[in-house]
């Protein structure tokens, strides 16, 4: 793709005197202007343009120069000022001076004339296109710091994220290791009631035991008070009949002997009858 650039060819009734090849990154488009046009000049910025000025007199190469340093909508654009051998001795210093503006001796020829300005102008070209593909870079730039931004942004959402994530994380792991705290201090809970009530079953078994105990010593204490009571029944029988013998045999030792007689027939007496009854 061309692109168009503007050669303003500014001379005293002079034609321009040169023909470009054709083909090319550039459209060359030749406009002629009169000398007293350049003053009012007002280039577009959008498009690029170039001067080719041809000065007749010194009078005319001071003015110029004046007028290309004093407005800057032209002076930002290459110019090739054509002068007198004498007038580029004695002004090329002070044209070298002027942003983009070159000034060279009129005598030179048409062809290296025109290689000059053909270089000239690619030199605008390609300025323009490094101007261009600069903008484009710093557009592409801030899109990118924008998506590097944006990137950081997220990455910072993401390590937020992953914070939160975490902390959700150590948040339900002392949930856990509160659950299992709790669950194994009910462990132990349970545990230990159960050792109090194996414990508690134990001390019921041993006072059953005892109470078991108990009863059979108050049964042998019973049984051994019985035993006394008998014992001292028996001995009080005893001590009873003890003593009816001994009244007894009081008694027989008081009797006389015809007393015994008495008895012992009484006696006598009672056997028979009692023999007699039994028959």
């Amino acid at each position: 793709m061309q692109r168009s650039v503007k050669l303003y060819h500014v001379s005293p009734g002079k034609q321009h005197p040169l023909l470009f090849h054709a083909g090319g990154p550039l459209q060359i488009e030749v406009r002629e202007l009169d000398t007293g046009e350049l003053g009012t000049l007002a280039p577009d910025p959008n498009q690029l343009h170039f001067f080719l000025i041809h000065v007749s007199s010194t009078q005319l190469a001071e003015e110029t120069l004046s007028l290309l340093k004093a407005n800057p909508q032209i002076h930002i654009w290459p110019a090739l000022l054509l002068m007198s051998a004498a007038d580029y001795a004695r002004l090329k210093a002070r044209a070298n001076l002027i942003p983009s503006t070159v000034a060279v001796a009129d005598d030179i020829q048409l062809e290296p004339l025109r290689i000059l300005v053909e270089q000239m102008l690619y030199q605008l070209h390609y300025h323009q296109l490094l101007h261009e593909l600069s903008l484009e870079m710093r557009k592409r730039s801030t899109v990118f710091d924008r998506v590097l931004e944006m990137a950081h942004q997220e990455l910072k959402d993401a390590r937020a994220e992953s914070a939160a994530l975490k902390a959700l994380l150590d948040f339900d792991g002392d949930m856990k290791r509160t659950a299992d705290s709790l669950q194994a201090a009910m462990q132990e809970a349970w545990n230990w009631k159960d050792h109090e009530a194996i414990t508690l079953r134990e001390q019921l078994q041993m006072v059953e035991k005892l109470n078991v105990f108990r009863e059979k010593e108050l049964a042998q204490a019973h049984q051994t008070i019985q035993a006394t009571e008998k014992a001292l029944e028996m001995s009080l029988q005893e001590n009873l009949d003890r003593e009816k013998v001994i009244v007894a045999m009081n008694r027989l030792r008081s009797l006389s002997d015809h007393e015994l007689m008495d008895l012992y027939n009484e006696n006598q007496q009672l056997k028979d009858q009692l023999a007699r009854i039994q028959n």
